[in-house]
């Protein structure tokens, strides 16, 4: 798998299992734990993604992660399409 695709994947499983990654609105150790793995490929594969997931970590709210992510995923899947 592809670097980006990884970082879809766990983009998607961050969207998909919300309740395992995040705790009372919040990243929780976990959800931490994924958006660094998901950082670091993007800082090498992607900065402009990379810095505008590294603004919100950690402290954004569920509902701003869940939009960005969201928005990462699509905009990742159209560049692989590409």
């Amino acid at each position: 798998m592809s670097q980006l695709g990884e970082a879809i994947s766990i983009a998607r499983e961050l969207l998909d299992n919300r309740p395992a990654y995040f705790s009372r609105g919040a990243l929780n150790s976990e959800g931490r734990k994924a958006v660094a793995r998901l950082l670091r490929i993007l800082a090498q594969r992607s900065p402009i993604h990379y810095r505008r997931l590294k603004r919100l970590y950690p402290e954004a709210s569920e509902d701003r992660w869940a939009e960005a992510l969201a928005e990462l995923v699509e905009e990742l899947s159209s560049i692989g399409e590409a």
